[in-house]
């Protein structure tokens, strides 16, 4: 008798489960609040546990899913928004496996498996949507950034080694900012529409900590949602509020211009590379080679361009939108715009406060890199997904439908598994690498190969291992693994130790080849200038070496240190003195004597 009625209790929790999860509203929140808490973790950079767990979590979202198909009588039809973003993926995938010869997996697994969150999100959102649920969540996450920024900045809480004050749940301080203006903005405009005293309590801490991130893209992008929701008022007074628009941006680019010009360069070049391939563009992956080759040329005619002093190294694309059309052409742009553009028309047809979210989302990635991180192309995800769901009316679907549907919830959920099968593998592999990765000894050049398929989008491992294979002089090999780094950022170091190894095997023209590159990379580098006055130097080119010593010396570096100081002295003792008319040139000898006595002194790379 007893084991019967636990049967029938457990029979009653199963059923209950089940109408929640059928229940759209309930489920929804759930969804919604699994979204939120994956948008909340601190991802490591590359692959990670915390990937790996988001996998699984968008894996359960999917069995989610199929529940509602199961069990659901009416599903949403089939929309514009769907047909979108249905085309906008498979043109991502051909683009990757016909044209792209980059190292992308890392990219390719998370932007597939958002691809599978739409699909279960889409799901899920069946009828009408619980708004009120959905801004509380967002409410939530915003606060508790918040929360955790203030504690940093108190230091009561580690940042992870990081040497900002305050990151929150990122790694840097930016995209804490630009998450805060996103979820900040949905309050802002519930709050205008109900006047909910929580949702105004929960923006007290999310606007004190947003300006003391001091991130510009997100202040502007928050800017720009609140002079759209208060619209009405700015152009009754729209002299006074140009005025202070205008104010506010001059004063926002006069604080780090800096910075903006910098950006302002990367999308300048990088838009001149893409003219090479207008239609399709380089290829998924392709965008940071792009850049460096485009600074390579832009400096090679412009050496005294204003952006000298202003360049600098990066692996990010400051603009989602010219890394798109660099990497997919005017075929993947036009298609982002559309589903971005399609999206934010049905949100703001519904009055929806999500519409402010996601433009706030896509101004900041006019200036910034938020969907190079996983919280914010889930973000992502999540809001186009709600799009859709307003796009398109309740029907009832027949038997052949809900298997048609299941099937097509069943693919999504197999490629998740195994897509989070491949991110378990790939984790264990770089736990193993970090064991030896930063340890330059021939003994580990075996284990360095072993790993390098799986590794070959890391750059720190990469450089690394160009490294060891370089201390133990095999030279060819080490500008391999060197020439797979620059596909991966704009380093100028990759190639001035291209140029040392082509140095050390007597290719001269070769090296000096490398070390300009490496200068026109980042023309506000001295270094490269170094090694080629000591190439000169060796070879006994006096004329090119005391032209390039002269250089040295009236260089003004971006910034001034004991090494550059250090270059510059060496740069002086190699002038013969201007007053002496009939100066000797130096004996080729007297060159490689002391180039020799200075060469153990000077590991500079």
């Amino acid at each position: 008798m007893g084991q019967n009625a636990e049967e029938v209790v457990k029979n009653i929790n199963v059923r209950c489960l089940m109408a929640g999860i059928v229940k759209t509203e309930w489920t929804v929140l759930l969804a919604v609040c699994c979204v939120m808490v994956l948008t909340l973790v601190r991802y490591r950079k590359g692959w990670s546990e915390q990937e790996s767990a988001a996998g699984w979590c968008i894996t359960m979202m999917g069995l989610m899913a199929l529940v509602c198909v199961c069990k659901r009588k009416q599903m949403t039809k089939w929309g514009v928004v769907d047909t979108l973003v249905m085309t906008a993926m498979v043109y991502y995938m051909v683009n990757t496996i016909f044209l792209s010869h980059f190292p992308v997996a890392h990219q390719v697994i998370i932007t597939m498996e958002c691809g599978a969150m739409y699909v279960f999100a889409r799901i899920i959102m069946g009828g009408k949507l619980p708004i009120k649920g959905m801004v509380y969540a967002m409410a939530t996450a915003g606060v508790y950034e918040s929360i955790v920024g203030m504690l940093q900045l108190a230091g009561l809480v580690d940042m992870g080694g990081t040497r900002e004050q305050m990151t929150g749940t990122f790694l840097n301080s930016g995209p804490m900012s630009i998450y805060i203006a996103v979820m900040l903005s949905a309050c802002t405009c519930y709050y205008h529409q109900t006047h909910d005293r929580v949702i105004g309590c929960s923006m007290i801490p999310m606007l004190i900590i947003m300006p003391a991130a001091w991130s510009r893209t997100a202040l502007l992008a928050y800017g720009i949602v609140v002079v759209l929701l208060f619209r009405s008022f700015c152009l009754r007074h729209w002299k006074i509020s140009l005025a202070v628009i205008l104010s506010i941006v001059a004063g926002l680019y006069l604080i780090k211009r800096g910075s903006a010009d910098s950006r302002t360069l990367m999308n300048m070049v990088a838009m001149n590379e893409w003219k090479e391939h207008p239609w399709w563009g380089c290829g998924t992956g392709g965008y940071m080679q792009a850049l460096a080759q485009g600074q390579m040329k832009y400096f090679a005619v412009h050496p005294d361009s204003k952006f000298v002093d202003c360049v600098g190294t990066t692996d990010m694309a400051f603009n989602e939108y010219v890394k798109v059309i660099v990497e997919h052409g005017i075929v993947g742009i036009v298609l982002l715009l559309n589903v971005v553009g399609w999206s934010l028309w049905r949100l703001a047809k519904e009055n929806s406060p999500i519409v402010y979210a996601m433009t706030a989302l896509y101004i900041a990635a006019l200036f910034s890199y938020p969907f190079h991180l996983f919280p914010f192309m889930i973000l992502a995800s999540w809001f186009v997904a709600m799009a859709a769901s307003y796009e398109t009316t309740n029907s009832e679907w027949s038997l052949w439908k809900k298997m048609i549907a299941t099937v097509c919830v069943l693919i999504p959920v197999g490629l998740t598994i195994v897509m989070n099968r491949e991110v378990d593998r790939r984790k264990n592999i770089v736990k193993g690498a970090e064991s030896f990765a930063y340890i330059h000894e021939a003994v580990f050049i075996d284990d360095y190969y072993e790993l390098l398929p799986e590794m070959n989008d890391n750059r720190e491992y990469l450089f690394g291992f160009a490294k060891t294979l370089r201390e133990a002089g095999r030279y060819n090999d080490s500008n391999a693994i060197l020439r797979m780094e620059t596909q991966l950022d704009t380093d100028p170091m990759a190639y001035v130790v291209m140029g040392r190894n082509y140095e050390d095997m007597s290719l001269y023209a070769e090296a000096d080849s490398f070390y300009l590159q490496a200068f026109l990379l980042q023309p506000n580098r001295i270094y490269p200038l170094y090694r080629q006055m000591r190439l000169y130097e060796r070879i006994g080119d006096v004329v090119r070496m005391d032209r390039k010593a002269r250089e040295i010396i009236a260089f003004t570096p971006k910034v001034m240190s004991p090494a550059v100081m250090e270059m510059k002295e060496d740069a002086s003792e190699l002038i013969t003195p201007s007053g002496n008319k009939n100066k000797k040139k130096q004996s080729n000898d007297d060159i490689l004597t002391r180039q020799v006595k200075r060469r153990e002194s000077e590991n500079l790379e």
